[in-house]
């Protein structure tokens, strides 16, 4: 997969319904193995795993104003605005977690916007305690994340907050983060610096937890 040496294989069954009175509803479930041998058989090593399983409603009738073309979703789902760059196994935003949310709120003439929470657990990590150098502990993380898109540029937010996470041993000297923020700035196009008729995206990010990392990414598809 990508610049990885596993074998890894995605199954995504949907079921789509369309009502009555003219709104749709999607139902998706993802199931998707993992593993590094070439073997045709690998039930004692694979990590098969449901990775997505949600439900998500459009064309409400019911739903006007800046509501009116938007959809709401629950579940277990990647984010439906993730940006990466897949066959290189490169994510550059990938939200995904359990939660729910809103897309496609048109605010004003020329700005739409999804707002949408995702929960997170991390388990098995080793606590700062002098009473007890082994012990272990584990933390949810929770995401609160809003992405704007005006004509082709797009600002995201994201807050984060994880409970307990400063009790994580990381070192002498150092504490982990228990708030942060992480922030976007992208340019979608459709031609790549003019030299070509291809979508590119080209971006900003920068997070802060215990420390800031920003990251620049030029993208072109064909």
């Amino acid at each position: 997969m990508g610049n990885e040496p596993d074998t890894y294989a995605e199954a995504i069954f949907n079921y789509r319904m369309q009502f009555d009175n003219g709104a749709k509803a999607l139902y998706r479930t993802m199931i998707a193995d993992g593993t590094t041998s070439s073997n045709d058989w690998t039930g004692g090593e694979s990590d098969i795993n449901v990775r997505q399983v949600f439900a998500e409603f459009s064309d409400l009738p019911s739903f006007t104003g800046a509501f009116e073309d938007v959809s709401i979703w629950a579940g277990k789902r990647f984010d439906r605005d993730n940006f990466d760059i897949h066959w290189l196994d490169s994510d550059v935003i990938f939200l995904a977690g359990t939660g729910g949310g809103i897309y496609d709120m048109q605010l004003a003439d020329n700005w739409k916007s999804n707002l949408s929470i995702y929960g997170r657990s991390f388990a098995d990590f080793e606590l700062v305690s002098s009473e007890d150098p082994g012990l272990e502990g584990d933390t949810d993380n929770l995401i609160l994340t809003s992405n704007n898109y005006f004509g082709n540029w797009r600002w995201m937010v994201n807050g984060m907050s994880a409970a307990d996470n400063d009790e994580r041993d990381i070192g002498v000297g150092q504490t982990a983060a228990d708030t942060g923020f992480h922030t976007m700035i992208a340019y979608h196009g459709d031609s790549f610096f003019g030299m070509g008729k291809v979508a590119s995206r080209r971006q900003y990010c920068m997070d802060k937890g215990s420390a800031p990392r920003p990251k620049i990414l030029v993208r072109a598809v064909s």
